[in-house]
């Protein structure tokens, strides 16, 4: 039996069929028709759609619209915690600039 030749890894993303439909995974990547259901998404190989590496799909990602590898999750986990917490409020504010 001939080995199926693989032309390119595929980039997935959820969509439904029709409306009400059911949810499958497409490949977003230009002249490819292919479709796959969710519970064969799980230890597949995709494109991450913000670094373009190839990673193995997890539980994690195959819950998203657009599955990301592990190391993009990471470093999006890390910027949010990085980022400095505004202090919004008006009182505290005031209380700083002596208004009272």
């Amino acid at each position: 039996m001939p080995i199926k030749n693989k032309g390119h890894t595929h980039q997935y993303k959820k969509v439904k069929l029709s409306k009400g439909g059911a949810d499958v995974y497409r490949c977003m990547l230009s002249n490819c028709s292919h479709y796959i259901p969710p519970a064969l998404l799980l230890g597949r190989e995709s494109l991450c759609p913000s670094c373009h590496q190839v990673f193995t799909i997890d539980k994690y990602a195959s819950k998203r619209t657009f599955p990301v590898c592990e190391d993009c999750r990471k470093s999006k986990d890390s910027s949010e915690q990085s980022s400095p917490k505004l202090d919004t409020s008006v009182m505290d504010l005031m209380k700083k600039l002596g208004i009272q």
